[in-house]
């Protein structure tokens, strides 16, 4: 299946979680986070403003905002940046509609990536909404960083289409499981 068709499948069966199912298992995911020593040991996330009922992780941000720095993206053209957040209340609807935050860019190492995506495998790669945003960032990185799919179950697919640009994650976390590279 090409990748377009994959999205369009996957979305339609994401929509259809009811709010409630969407709450519970982001709370399964965002506990599982939550229990990782690299989540512990690290200063500045990356992460997202769920968009079209992606797993929600801004409890896990509320929970940690005075410790943690969090940083969202924000894109400008075919290039996306990391702003740091410090309250919800400093989003902004951006670009495709998604918030963005509206606070100065973030100019540091990321410890963390918390990745959205529409679909992923559980041989650590992911599609997105196909604007190549994260696979661009992701190869722009000079620094060692961990790179963690976020996803529900019903996203994660063997026969994920994968191209030459597409950049493979560290883990992948589900409300079921979580793949790791073991390399």
């Amino acid at each position: 299946m090409d990748k377009k068709k994959l999205r369009k499948q996957i979305i339609e069966k994401r929509v259809l979680l009811s709010d409630q199912e969407v709450s519970i298992k982001s709370k399964i995911i965002s506990k599982k986070i939550e229990n990782l020593t690299i989540f512990k040991d690290s200063e500045n996330i990356a992460m997202y403003y769920p968009f079209k009922k992606e797993v929600n992780l801004l409890p896990l941000f509320n929970k940690y905002k005075l410790q943690k720095n969090f940083l969202f993206p924000k894109t400008l053209g075919k290039t996306m940046k990391f702003h740091k957040a410090s309250s919800l209340d400093h989003f902004v609807k951006g670009n495709f509609g998604i918030m963005e935050p509206t606070e100065d860019r973030f100019e540091n190492e990321i410890d963390m990536f918390l990745i959205p995506g529409v679909a992923f495998s559980p041989y650590l790669y992911r599609i997105g909404y196909g604007g190549g945003f994260y696979d661009r960032f992701i190869e722009n990185i000079n620094y060692k960083t961990i790179l963690c799919g976020i996803s529900f179950d019903l996203q994660v697919v063997d026969n994920l289409p994968i191209e030459k640009h597409d950049q493979r994650l560290d883990m992948i976390i589900t409300n079921k499981e979580v793949y790791i590279n073991e390399s």
